[in-house]
């Protein structure tokens, strides 16, 4: 069986995320990226075909739909899932036109109750990321999401911290999700190897996140918690 399943990345309309007069304090979007434009920062999850598909993320990320059209054709060509993790109801609205077969959310969506909402209501599996939330919250999120039309999906366990020391982690979390709100449970890794995923998997995760990166030595917050093609190849 491949050991990448799922390809995706993240998607964000900069004027809905962040507004213009924050420009000014550092928070710039890219070159050439005004009002209305998809920036969308690239990483893999769950292998072969995932490290080509990294290969050429970069010189399509910046082309709006056109590029994650393509993209989306690629990893089908490649017989994996394209999904990607909406930041705003714009991007969400073009995601659901590509075809995405799930929604990927981080845990800084987990207490944006609306947007789960409109989620939830497009009837599409939602994957839920749970870092830095209590057990209430991911309660709350669980019922507004079953109350605006109750789609599959799944929970994942998560550490908010790029990379994550695998003391921090603790997969007996997995098992407090799967109780508290039944269904699918998984892990979002952000340890620099493997060893974690592969102890998810015994533990019983069902979904298990990784990042793919090209370069570690890159700036930026994800590289050093990801994992280089060599790496996520083993």
């Amino acid at each position: 069986k491949k050991a990448c399943q799922w390809i995706f990345r993240q998607r964000k309309t900069w004027n809905a995320e962040i507004p213009k007069k924050s420009w000014s304090y550092g928070l710039l979007p890219p070159t050439g990226v005004g009002d209305g434009y998809g920036l969308d920062s690239w990483f893999a999850v769950n292998t072969e075909s995932c490290l080509g598909l990294a290969a050429i993320a970069e010189v399509l990320v910046e082309n709006g739909i056109e590029g994650a059209a393509a993209l989306r054709d690629e990893a089908h060509g490649l017989g994996l899932e394209f999904l990607s993790t909406p930041f705003d109801s714009g991007s969400a609205r073009l995601l659901a036109d590509l075809g995405v077969p799930a929604f990927k959310l981080g845990s800084g969506e987990l207490t944006n109750h609306g947007f789960l909402a409109e989620l939830a209501a497009v009837g599409r599996p939602l994957i839920v990321s749970t870092g830095m939330s209590t057990l209430e919250e991911v309660e709350a999120a669980a019922a507004v999401i079953r109350a605006a039309g109750d789609p599959p999906g799944a929970w994942l366990h998560c550490v908010s911290a790029y990379p994550a020391p695998i003391a921090h982690y603790n997969l007996g979390a997995m098992a407090s999700l799967r109780l508290a709100l039944g269904g699918p449970v998984g892990l979002s890794d952000h340890t620099p190897d493997a060893t974690l995923s592969l102890a998810a998997v015994a533990a019983g995760a069902r979904v298990i996140e990784k990042h793919l990166t090209l370069d570690r030595s890159r700036s930026g917050p994800d590289h050093a918690a990801s994992l280089d093609p060599a790496s996520f190849a083993h």
